[in-house]
């Protein structure tokens, strides 16, 4: 075989490999994020569009929360039906925002199955209280870190691919041990979530301690009024 036919036979195998590899690296997933419920007990909805072949990968979503909200841990537990939600901090489910601190929750998904193409993820959280001031309160939600872990999906790759990254996170499922992850790139429709928290105004205090005054003093006047006028009957 001459030097031209050996180069063009070289091109013509690795050709489809470089394609492959180029539409492998320049496709992104598509995440959805909503909120459900309304109030302060709420249900944030993630629905994750994959345009690779994922089967066998686990699909790690890590949400980071604010202090103005929180997650039940015995509430997560209960309801594994699509995947796994968990905190690996302390949660005190009682606290006021003020005395809160921000915190991390980890989705995982079920092992992608042939064919699949989306992830759905549901994740319950509550509003906490705030203190009252002269407006609502805002929480918002920043946009989450998308991971996966694939037993076949070589670093070779992900070094290769812009946008690609291997990072550290915790193990499958919620331990406190850390594998290595490789952060997919996405888009998503929101750049965050943000949520009005309803809270006292605090310019109205001056007028509610008026009112409320007000209020007892008569209560009161009328309380020994009745007492009084119900002794006279009673000579």
């Amino acid at each position: 075989m001459n030097k031209s036919a050996f180069t063009w036979v070289t091109l013509s195998l690795l050709f489809p490999l470089i394609l492959a590899k180029r539409n492998f690296c320049h496709k992104t997933a598509t995440v959805h994020r909503w909120v459900s419920q309304n109030g302060f007990h709420r249900s944030l909805q993630t629905s994750i569009h994959i345009p690779w072949n994922l089967t066998g990968c686990i699909i790690l979503l890590e949400e980071k929360f604010p202090s103005g909200a929180f997650v039940d841990p015995d509430e997560l537990a209960r309801d594994r039906k699509n995947g796994v939600n968990c905190v690996l901090q302390h949660i005190d489910v009682e606290a006021f925002e003020p005395k809160s601190k921000p915190f991390r929750v980890y989705s995982y998904s079920m092992p992608i199955t042939s064919g699949q193409t989306e992830v759905r993820i549901t994740l319950p959280f509550h509003l906490r209280y705030h203190e009252a001031g002269p407006k609502d309160k805002e929480v918002v939600l920043v946009q989450p870190s998308l991971l996966a872990s694939c037993p076949y999906l070589p670093g070779e790759v992900v070094q290769n691919c812009p946008g690609w990254s291997e990072g550290p996170a915790p193990c499958v499922y919620c331990s406190h041990e850390l594998c290595d992850w490789t952060h997919l790139p996405y888009s998503s429709n929101e750049l965050e979530v943000s949520l009005n928290v309803p809270v006292g105004n605090s310019d109205h205090g001056g007028v509610v301690m008026v009112v409320t005054a007000f209020t007892l003093i008569l209560a009161t006047i009328y309380l020994i009024f009745t007492v009084q006028k119900s002794a006279k009957k009673n000579r």
